[in-house]
């Protein structure tokens, strides 16, 4: 890996990491939350909320919306997004956000895939559109965070405070459409997808701390 930049700061550095830690700590306790009740069979109220309140927003126009927002959330689309930000990273040598956007994307994949076959939750039955698989956690939940790691490996294109932060906030609100997306086409519980969400959020923040870490060292060894 090309050593970090020297315009990368201790002080940068620890407020990044301070942010990916707590980040992690969130997706990985809700990620677990969700996981145990599932485990246990507990029926949660919020999974038939989620349902009412899209069975009475249904509407012809509403579906095949949420038939496109959800297409952004398949593996196809990520790997194409990630591949083209990854090149895009590697061609302006940006190694620090390369390597938790690489790693963060192949460790959800793997991880979601995993705990689906571990859990073995059934789809809720009535879905719009065909969907395979066991339901929890939702991998479309959990790809939709690659969105937000996107974002944040891009923000140092862009000059400007405010720039930076509506392209992180767009990009949580797609991430946020994606995964309700996946419960108003009834293929997944509203905790398939806070589960998918969770986990998502802590692997791709606890691939960036374990590089924040390693250049806060290499920082601090040249600074010595």
């Amino acid at each position: 890996m090309t050593p970090v930049r020297a315009r990368v700061t201790s002080g940068e550095l620890g407020r990044g990491f301070a942010t990916l830690v707590a980040v992690a700590l969130v997706g990985a306790l809700t990620f677990a939350v969700m996981a145990t009740l599932v485990d246990n069979g507990v029926r949660l109220s919020l999974d038939r909320t989620a349902f009412d309140v899209a069975h009475d927003l249904r509407t012809g126009a509403m579906t095949t919306t949420a038939k496109v927002v959800t297409a952004l959330g398949s593996t196809p689309a990520i790997t194409i997004l990630v591949l083209a930000t990854l090149a895009f990273l590697a061609h302006r040598r940006r190694w620090l956000e390369f390597v938790p956007l690489a790693a963060g994307a192949v460790l959800t994949n793997i991880g979601f895939t995993w705990v689906k076959q571990l859990e073995a939750r059934p789809r809720p039955s009535g879905g719009l559109i065909n969907a395979g698989g066991f339901a929890f956690p939702s991998g479309h939940a959990a790809n939709s965070v690659a969105y937000v790691a996107v974002a944040v490996a891009l923000v140092h294109a862009v000059p400007r405070l405010p720039g930076r932060a509506g392209i992180i906030v767009a990009a949580i609100a797609l991430a946020a459409a994606i995964g309700l997306s996946r419960v108003y086409l009834r293929v997944h519980y509203l905790s398939d997808v806070i589960g998918g969400w969770g986990l998502g959020a802590a692997l791709f923040s606890v691939c960036g701390c374990l590089v924040l870490l390693v250049a806060a060292v290499r920082h601090n060894g040249r600074a010595a």
